[in-house]
């Protein structure tokens, strides 16, 4: 729309004579200027007021989040919106209108993860159509993708990474361009360049969203920066110079080596002497599907020897309780771990405290310290207590019920009681995981187990499944010469 912020102001004076009216806009930071300034001068400004959103309620993200898929006919496969995939869309409004359009009128979608690589691929080959919906040609994402190839070579070669000038473009790509502006994909300004000897007002443009600049070029290096030489020639100057865009193409790179180019690229990737170190940062974003059993025994290696990624590898474990969705690397890997460490009490008890340690705020302090371990355990249990009256809640959680009993020291009250609920709500679930647990080979895991059992042969109802409770504490094989109802203490280890 010509003259925007004009017909705007034309429209909102016109709702002065209707005092009940209230106008709500929004628009992104780098358009404000453009469409908005001529609302923010004069007397009219009296009547309008500016609100920064980049700090954003829970409520505000959850309204945004909910009316974006609503709009564009979005449904998610019920438990599989982790909390990893929420905080990236509703953190970026743009980077959910790219994986909402890109997903439009699909149902019962799996979204444990943001993979944005392929989220910007969809979405640009969606809007190539769309571009050029009204043009005889052969491929419409041909021409897209050669606009965004002369955009990635001018900002590689001048090594800036905004303000290209609009006059390297001829007309048909400024016909895309403009397109793109309306998209929101890109923005333009004026700036005062400097054009020979002389200075001229021009145009320039820039990406909206720096993640999509840097997929953009990532296509463009691995297309026309292919050679090897090439291709570590500028790796080599991008981490040297420390170029804006380092972060984002090493992580796409990263990405594509384990995916999409296996036999050419990962080799080349693998054999940088920073890969380890590229390694343990980007690996976090990859699909279940593209682990390796050398994956597996590198996290299992961290875990055992609570080594510096050892926490990471813990969180992304704890995410991962669904076993048939997340088949090669699960949580049950933490468990594999927690079963080598458990025959060194030293080692286990370590282990435990640093991912696991309870934390208590300070009463009366203004500021409480974040909690040093990965999900201190008093906080696990109330998380999981604010769901086990759900039964199909416990069934799908019943892997987080399991750590519990490998982590039952460390909150031993806490832990117990929330047996006993579990108990009462699923009992099938209860009695399953003891069932399974009671085999286990470690006198410390089967202590942990019979003190489950045994507290909650005191809370019998009279109903079938006590039977099996009373049964398994019969067969727990943990210090069987202590008499019954003298106190356990799960710490206690006994070769």
């Amino acid at each position: 729309m010509k003259n925007f912020g004009q017909c705007i102001r034309d429209f909102l004076e016109e709702c002065q004579a209707y005092p009940y009216i209230k106008v709500i806009m929004t628009t992104r930071n780098e358009f404000l200027k453009e469409r908005f300034e001529v609302i923010e001068e004069g007397t009219y400004s009296r009547a309008y007021k500016h609100i920064d959103m980049w700090r954003r309620s829970d409520d505000f993200k959850g309204r945004i989040f909910r009316g974006y898929l609503n709009f564009f006919g979005i449904t998610i496969r019920e438990n599989t919106l982790t909390n990893r995939f929420y905080d990236a869309l509703t953190s970026d409004v743009l980077l959910l209108r790219f994986f909402c359009e890109a997903n439009e009128g699909k149902k019962q979608i799996y979204v444990y993860d943001v993979y944005k690589y392929d989220v910007f691929r969809q979405y640009l080959n969606l809007k190539s159509q769309e571009y050029q919906k009204d043009q005889p040609v052969l491929n419409p994402q041909d021409s897209l993708y050669t606009l965004l190839d002369k955009i990635s070579e001018y900002m590689i070669r001048k090594k800036t990474f905004f303000n290209v000038p609009s006059g390297i473009f001829n007309k048909s790509e400024q016909e895309l361009l403009y397109q793109m502006l309306d998209n929101e994909v890109i923005f333009k300004d004026e700036q005062i360049l400097k054009t020979g000897m002389l200075m001229k007002n021009t145009i320039v443009i820039s990406f909206t969203f720096d993640e999509f600049r840097d997929f953009c070029i990532t296509n463009y290096i691995l297309t026309h920066l292919a050679e090897q030489d090439a291709f570590l020639s500028f790796w080599d100057q991008m981490n040297e110079e420390n170029l804006t865009i380092r972060e984002g193409v090493q992580k796409y790179i990263f990405y594509l080596a384990r995916t999409e180019s296996q036999e050419d690229l990962l080799p080349i990737i693998e054999a940088l002497p920073e890969y380890e170190n590229l390694y343990w940062l980007y690996i976090w974003g990859l699909e279940d599907r593209h682990f390796t059993a050398h994956d597996k025994e590198a996290w299992r290696m961290q875990l055992v020897a609570n080594g510096p990624h050892a926490e990471k590898v813990v969180h992304d474990l704890l995410g991962k309780y669904d076993c048939e969705f997340f088949g090669k690397i699960n949580i049950r890997l933490l468990f594999e771990a927690l079963d080598v460490l458990a025959e060194k009490i030293d080692l286990y008890d370590a282990f435990i405290k640093r991912m696991f340690g309870v934390y208590r705020e300070k009463k009366g302090a203004y500021n409480n310290p974040r909690p040093e371990s990965v999900w201190p355990f008093n906080r696990m249990i109330q998380r999981i207590a604010e769901d086990v009256n759900d039964d199909a809640w416990n069934v799908r959680h019943s892997e987080w019920y399991r750590l519990s009993i490998y982590l039952l020291e460390l909150e031993n009250r806490g832990a117990l009681d929330l047996w006993c609920k579990l108990y009462e709500v699923s009992p099938e679930v209860a009695v399953r995981i003891l069932e399974e647990m009671n085999r286990h080979q470690s006198s410390l895991i089967l202590g942990n187990v019979k003190e489950i059992l045994q507290h909650l042969e005191k809370f019998r109802k009279g109903e079938p499944w006590d039977q099996r409770i009373e049964r398994l504490a019969q067969e727990n094989s943990f210090c069987r010469d202590i008499p019954d109802g003298r106190e356990l203490f799960s710490k206690l280890l006994f070769d």
